[in-house]
């Protein structure tokens, strides 16, 4: 009878100690990603799942196809941006990039379910339809209370890169004078990318017409944006979504409120004479 009762205590102790809930590993994790050839992009790395923990300080080896990729730089991410927490150190150790960044105590990283930790710079340097894996391991974190490594459980989520094959299309437009609607020869345009993470952009000069154009622009939103010397600069946001877009006319003014002579330029001393002359006569005149 004894013994009965106690083999059945035992399995309901058991049965208790692994239904009790464990608390999951924290992980670092990179996003896949995708950029077009000649762009940079930026990647961020996330810690995830923190919980009854103060990180300190991290540390990781990640490995990547650098005919694909190349890394130019290292960020704060959103958890390291206070100023307690240093600029993050990249070294090159044989195929792999050592990458870590470190803070202070009071403002330890704890109790989050997830937020980016660093920021990583890419050029793109592949083919349309390449591919690299982002490889983390040998991670390494430090422990507020004891400011040892490898004192908090980590794992790791690893990401791809991929090389876009973008569709594109041409993009063409005319600058005018806000004055006289004459088309303004020799002006720069800047046609630019608007997502964040890209550093894509392009620049022409306008034809003795006003008129530019641009080709094989990747499809995605723009701003295209306009600039002479004596003038005020004036840009436009489009969306190129097809083969080829007009771009809506563009018009330039000098910063004075009006030209003297309405030949689109900011008026010149000749003009500001001839003004005057045009004055006293009509003052001649009714008086």
């Amino acid at each position: 009878m004894y013994r009965m009762v106690w083999r059945a205590g035992f399995l309901v102790l058991l049965l208790l100690l692994f239904s009790l809930p464990t608390a999951s590993p924290c992980y670092l994790h990179i996003s896949d990603a995708c950029g077009y050839k000649n762009t940079t992009v930026l990647v961020p790395v996330e810690l995830v799942d923190v919980h009854n923990s103060s990180i300190t300080g991290i540390e990781f080896e990640l490995a990547f196809d650098e005919h694909v990729i190349n890394l130019t730089g290292v960020q704060n991410g959103v958890l390291t941006a206070q100023p307690e927490w240093d600029s993050p150190r990249d070294r090159v150790a044989g195929s792999k990039h050592v990458i870590g960044v470190v803070g202070t105590r009071s403002k330890a990283i704890s109790n989050i379910s997830r937020g980016s930790v660093l920021l990583l710079n890419f050029s793109v340097t592949g083919s349309p339809g390449e591919k690299t894996w982002m490889n983390i391991s040998n991670i390494k974190l430090v422990n507020a209370s004891t400011f040892r490594y490898n004192s908090v459980a980590v794992s790791q989520r690893n990401g791809s890169f991929s090389v876009c094959a973008p569709s594109t299309g041409c993009l063409h437009g005319t600058v005018t004078y806000a004055c006289n609607g004459s088309g303004v020869e020799g002006a720069d345009i800047e046609l630019k990318l608007t997502d964040k993470h890209s550093s894509y952009k392009k620049s022409t000069i306008t034809d003795s017409d006003g008129g530019y154009r641009f080709t094989e622009v990747p499809y995605g939103n723009y701003t295209v944006s306009v600039m002479k010397e004596g003038f005020l600069n004036n840009s436009t946001s489009l969306s190129l979504a097809s083969p080829a877009i007009t771009v809506d006319t563009i018009s330039i003014s000098s910063p004075m409120k009006e030209n003297l002579n309405n030949e689109g330029g900011p008026a010149g001393s000749g003009d500001i004479f001839a003004k005057i002359k045009t004055l006293i006569h009509n003052l001649f005149i009714w008086q």
